[in-house]
């Protein structure tokens, strides 16, 4: 089951982004399902998941566009609300020369007190089979009335939270009951600001592992940096003794920094130290992607195969490896759901031993 943002998304491939007063050619353009919540659910059902989007669109064109999407993807749209106003939708700008995207939304309507209440009373069969909860963090008010709902009914569902940015109301309460956690590259900066720490050094370590303690139930944290790869945080009480031990994220900056794409991504993993709390950090390198094209919905896709993992008890390494790989599969191709690689093509990568217990 995930919750939030469902959109349309209209794509333009330039070959360099314009300057002011500017008149560019496209070279490729391409209308096509975004949000990441949509994002998230096309790639989970491209790998052979089962996802209801719960969502919030409007009454205009976009609205049977998304739900065209949702019906070839195999998506369940039963706790999608129609109501009154416009579907969000984003011009994207991907620049062929540097490599980057841009991205100009306009939201949708947020949900209604009476429509958060319908799809929560709608909700609760859908819930009881569901085997993982995602939420993009938008429609926050949705979704941690959701996750509070399920925390009471169903509380040993896997709670899973794509944190980009602080969202206000109801953000920092939705935190606490997280269990796992992917963070965008500002977020750890964006968190240490929300705890009030402003005169205190940042360190993206600190930050995390401060996330992972105020949440109860919390698992683990993975924060992705893109072309360097991600690091995936999760506490310890038996520390490998083989692995170094750090106190800071200044310790490991540079080479995190200088870090390169690899046809053949390593790991590499630390021991994180925090008053007397340790903490188990793993370094995995990010794939080499040729073609690489467009990155729109590559942390989307990496959400999904993280899910996928955490359904079937994948182990740390082995499930960095496959999101990673999955979410680099879709840079080949234009536009945020175009290029997901099905599990068949996953399994032909790694091997069928790599998927088994």
């Amino acid at each position: 089951c995930c919750v939030g943002a469902a959109i349309i998304d209209e794509v333009a491939l330039v070959e360099r982004f314009p300057q002011p007063d500017d008149k560019i050619r496209t070279i490729g353009s391409k209308s096509s399902g975004g949000g990441n919540a949509l994002n998230y659910a096309c790639a989970t059902s491209r790998i052979g998941l089962s996802p209801h989007l719960v969502s919030k669109v409007g009454t205009d064109h976009r609205t049977s566009q998304i739900l065209e999407i949702c019906g070839t993807s195999r998506i369940n749209t039963s706790l999608v609300t129609q109501g009154k106003g416009n579907t969000g939708f984003c011009f994207v700008i991907v620049d062929q020369c540097t490599k980057t995207r841009t991205c100009i939304a306009t939201p949708g309507s947020d949900y209604e007190t009476n429509e958060i209440e319908a799809t929560l009373n709608q909700s609760i069969s859908t819930l009881s089979q569901a085997n993982l909860f995602y939420s993009d963090t938008r429609f926050t008010q949705m979704a941690f009335r959701m996750v509070e709902m399920i925390c009471k009914r169903f509380p040993s569902m896997p709670i899973l939270l794509d944190c980009e940015k602080d969202r206000g109301q109801y953000f920092p309460d939705l935190l606490t009951l997280g269990m796992y956690f992917l963070v965008s590259l500002p977020f750890p900066d964006i968190f240490h600001t929300m705890l009030g720490l402003e005169d205190s050094i940042k360190d993206p370590l600190r930050s995390l592992s401060l996330l992972l303690d105020q949440a109860s139930r919390s698992k683990f944290a993975i924060w992705t940096l893109g072309t360097r790869g991600c690091i995936h945080v999760e506490k310890t009480t038996s520390p490998d003794p083989t692995c170094a031990i750090i106190a800071s994220f200044s310790e490991i900056k540079e080479s995190i920094d200088t870090c390169q794409v690899s046809k053949n991504p390593q790991i590499t993993h630390r021991t994180y130290k925090r008053a007397d709390t340790m903490y188990r950090i793993s370094h995995c390198q990010a794939f080499e992607v040729d073609p690489l094209i467009d990155s729109t919905g590559a942390g989307d896709t990496f959400a999904a195969a993280i899910s996928h993992a955490i359904i079937n008890k994948m182990p740390c390494d082995r499930m960095l490896l496959f999101a990673s790989w999955v979410a680099g599969q879709k840079c080949r191709s234009l536009g945020s759901q175009s290029g997901v690689p099905s599990m068949e093509e996953c399994v032909a990568h790694f091997g069928p031993e790599f998927f088994q217990s």
